[in-house]
């Protein structure tokens, strides 16, 4: 009984086992090993890149971007509540893929220069055509222009010229197989990523999973905007002009960590990792985030509502005192992470 007791007490130590960080060792983590930045939309521009990627932040990304022009949606479509809740119908606005190329290849190349990665997004449009994801990553392969090609299929409250909506692809499981095999293909060797819809229903969750591994996608950021959302402003008035839009911001981290209980058992073994996205606006949801497995993490709704200051990364890293919020690198030296 005392051996079985001591294999036993080694055996929960193994599984319980905890990376430990000094402060330097937490920056160099921060540094070269962990995956965090911007989420896509938040960057369009090369300045934008230069500055993300001189504040520190590892991933910028560009687009999304569609093959054809597409306005988006009219009117003031993205809102924050104080409680850090955002709403947005934005409607992935794109000059199309030809026109972008430009601008993404300058972005890569802002991007490279402070050691960060440039993440390419590029969409459907109008209607969901699997050749196009295909044509526009086989472009961006060619023309050498992002270090990561992702494809988004998650985009909800996209308006279509009849008036109706566009579906989710992650919810067609048979249109989403397509798209990923066409990303994939067109990707070539460069690194792919997939944005999925937040969803907890397995049978969408865990099918949209496996079609990932199954093609060998090498991140899975969990996950877009809730789609058909509202929230109001203090004075009772919708918080977008197109009233309802795609909720984000805090109240995607239950869902976010919902996803990732479920799926990260499944990647054991596999190369693809999981990038967090939703709520990130502090060190702690950051450290939650990589307490439940994620490989990495995003934030939208942190820089808009911060009208795009790169310093919010920064703030999620290092701390921020005056508002007495500890950084990532402070609640890693204090914290460590699970192995």
């Amino acid at each position: 009984m005392l051996v079985w007791g001591r294999i036993q007490r080694q055996n929960n130590s193994r599984r319980n086992a905890v990376r430990t960080f000094t402060q330097d060792k937490a920056l160099a983590f921060v540094q070269n090993e962990l995956l965090w930045g911007a989420a896509a939309g938040s960057c369009r521009t090369a300045d934008r890149a230069r500055r993300y990627a001189e504040a520190g932040m590892r991933i910028v990304p560009s687009g999304s971007d569609t093959m054809l022009k597409r306005g988006g949606n009219p009117g003031d479509n993205f809102y924050c509540d104080e409680d850090g809740n955002s709403i947005n119908a934005l409607g992935i606005p794109s000059p199309g893929i030809d026109v972008a190329l430009s601008e993404i290849k300058k972005s890569r190349k802002e991007a490279n220069r402070f050691g960060a990665q440039s993440w390419a997004s590029i969409s459907a449009g109008n209607e969901f055509i699997a050749d196009e994801y295909h044509d526009m990553a086989h472009l961006l392969e060619q023309n050498n222009a992002a270090d990561v090609i992702g494809g988004n299929f998650s985009c909800g409250n996209m308006v279509l010229p009849d008036g109706t909506y566009k579906p989710i692809v992650c919810y067609d499981l048979g249109a989403f197989e397509d798209g990923v095999q066409a990303l994939a293909a067109g990707a070539g060797n460069k690194k792919t990523e997939v944005k999925l819809t937040p969803t907890t229903e397995r049978r969408f969750l865990i099918a949209n999973v496996e079609i990932c591994l199954k093609y060998g996608i090498d991140y899975i950021t969990m996950a877009n905007t809730v789609p058909n959302c509202y929230l109001e402003k203090p004075d009772g008035t919708p918080g977008i002009s197109m009233v309802l839009g795609g909720g984000g911001g805090k109240m995607l981290i239950p869902i976010v960590t919902g996803m990732l209980k479920m799926t990260v058992p499944m990647l054991k073994g596999t190369n693809t990792k999981v990038i967090a996205a939703g709520g990130v606006d502090c060190g702690a949801v950051a450290y939650h985030y990589l307490k439940h497995k994620a490989a990495g993490f995003v934030f939208g709704t942190a820089l808009w509502k911060r009208n795009f200051d790169p310093r919010v990364g920064q703030e999620i890293i290092m701390g921020d005192e005056s508002r007495n919020l500890p950084g990532l690198v402070d609640l890693l030296v204090k914290h460590g992470l699970p192995d």
